[in-house]
């Protein structure tokens, strides 16, 4: 029965992870055409060309295993681009998050339209992500003559971020009912500040696991390496075949694990 369970919920976990990848496919910044022709075409080749090279090689097939790997690697890459590009952008977005908003809150106490608020939040470059997403809002009301609140709720469904959705919503609901966008700010402010530290300490806690993770691979990279040296000793295979191959495969290791880390590690700039 326990294992039915866990057989159904990792079947779901996978359902949900390809139903995240292909509506990430209509959140990118280019044309569907224009990922075929740069992204999805170029990693399908290397895939394609890396079994045509393990083929033609003449090695030894403990040495040739690893060839189409590193091209499936590039593909599945490519495929899950989308993805990654989306969990990227929601990254930029929570990572300024309580400093835009802290910023919005000031300019709301101002005496200017609530419009050309989000519209100078929106030109300051610093935000990144945040602004762009504050641009888009303005963008609507400027191009679409939405309201605010429409364009505001329009921009939840499309926002990567959770976060950002909820806080569109809450404007939306806010201001179609008449309240002041400065009185909506300021109490915001300890919702803020709460989330900023949810976000913070789970960042800080998903490196701790990485920490753990990145040991256990590196002691598995030693012990190939081991192995990598024994075997030309009981096969006869050239070693230099086999230790590069491990070499190369540590190479990847490491640069996969330095961008995995350099998204999860939280946003904590020096500012002095």
């Amino acid at each position: 029965m326990a294992t039915q369970e866990g057989s159904g919920d990792r079947l779901n976990s996978l359902l949900a992870f390809v139903s995240d990848v292909l509506a990430s496919y209509s959140k990118l910044d280019m044309s569907r055409r224009q990922y075929v022709l740069l992204i999805f075409l170029p990693t399908f080749s290397v895939f394609l060309l890396s079994i045509a090279a393990a083929i033609v090689l003449q090695i030894p097939t403990t040495a040739k295993i690893p060839i189409p790997l590193l091209g499936l690697l590039v593909w599945v890459s490519g495929l899950l681009y989308p993805k990654l590009y989306v969990t990227q952008k929601r990254t930029e977005i929570e990572d300024k998050f309580h400093l835009g908003m802290t910023h919005l809150t000031i300019l709301s106490t101002t005496n200017i339209d609530r419009v050309e608020v989000f519209r100078r939040l929106a030109a300051e470059e610093e935000y990144g992500a945040l602004a762009d997403e504050l641009g888009q809002v303005v963008g609507l009301v400027d191009t679409w003559n939405q309201s605010i609140d429409d364009a505001c709720r329009r921009r939840a469904k499309e926002v990567p971020s959770e976060v950002m959705s909820d806080l569109y919503e809450r404007l939306a609901f806010t201001l179609e009912a008449g309240e002041e966008l400065k009185e909506f700010m300021l109490d915001e402010q300890d919702f803020i500040i709460e989330n900023y530290q949810t976000i913070y300490e789970g960042q800080l806690a998903n490196l701790e696991v990485m920490e753990d993770l990145y040991i256990s691979m590196i002691l598995s990279m030693t012990f190939g390496l081991v192995f990598a040296i024994v075997l030309p000793i009981l096969t006869g295979v050239n070693p230099t075949v086999t230790v590069s191959a491990v070499i190369g495969l540590f190479f990847l290791v490491q640069v996969a694990f330095f961008f995995v880390i350099r998204n999860i590690a939280p946003y904590d700039p020096v500012w002095y």
